[in-house]
Formats: C-alpha cells, structure tokens, sequence
C-alpha cells in the first residue's frame, strides 16, 4: 500500500544510495511478515517536532518522512536498541550489516532513521531527509 503526498518537494539525496536504504526496509518488512500481511510506504512532510526543521548548518530545511510500516510480530525492546548495530542480526542467514548501512547512509544525507515497533502488532521505520530548497 502506498500513501504518497503528492505535494512533498524533492528530498537531497543520491538517488542511488536512497534507494538501497528503501530496499532494505521493504526486504525486511516482507521477511517480518512470513505469514503475509501489508506493507505500506508513507511519504510526507515530518510532523515530528524532533525532525519538523532541522540545522543544517546553512539555516533550517523542512525534513522530509519516509516510512516503511510492516503488520509483522515487531522487534522486542532489547533487540531495537541493537537494531543499528553493525553485525548485529537475528537471522539465520543475516550478515547483520543492512540496517547499520542503511543507518549509515540516511546520516551522511544529514537525516535520521528511527524505529516504532509494538511486539504483534507491527514495525515502522521512520527516515528523516532534508528537502531540497
């Protein structure tokens, strides 16, 4: 399910780059649900009063907030605050490298990422980024 603001400006980023974080999360949201369920990809201007505008060091930009929501078992407590972590994986065959790169990548375009989970009702990541002025 997609629900897009069709009004949101152009984020600053490497199209590139951005994409491999929001494959990442979709990967892991369709892994999160091996019984099936929805994912859903949002995209609006932040309402976060942490991320509505941010210092960039050149004046305040407007973030934009992309999130990735799964209907997936959620992450335990313990676990979101690894979640970052490089080499830190619960799966079998993980490396434990996706979520620290995709980290990684949202903060050298001067975002956030973050995470809301509630165990058996979902998870949702939550990618901050800069609009272009």
């Amino acid at each position: 399910m997609r629900r897009y603001d069709p009004s949101l400006p152009a984020i600053m980023a490497d199209e590139d780059r951005i994409m491999q974080v929001f494959h990442n999360l979709v990967r892991n949201a369709i892994e999160a649900m091996p019984g099936g369920g929805k994912v859903t990809l949002v995209t609006r201007l932040s309402m976060n009063p942490l991320f509505t505008k941010v210092d960039l060091g050149q004046g305040q930009r407007t973030m934009a907030e992309i999130q990735v929501v799964d209907e997936g078992q959620g992450i335990p407590a313990e676990t979101r605050e690894r979640l970052f972590t490089p080499f830190f994986t619960t799966k079998d065959r993980g490396l434990g490298l996706g979520l620290a790169l995709c980290h990684r990548i949202v903060e050298e375009h001067k975002g956030s990422i973050q995470v809301a989970s509630e165990p058996g009702l979902g998870t949702a990541f939550s990618c901050f980024l800069p609009i272009a002025k």
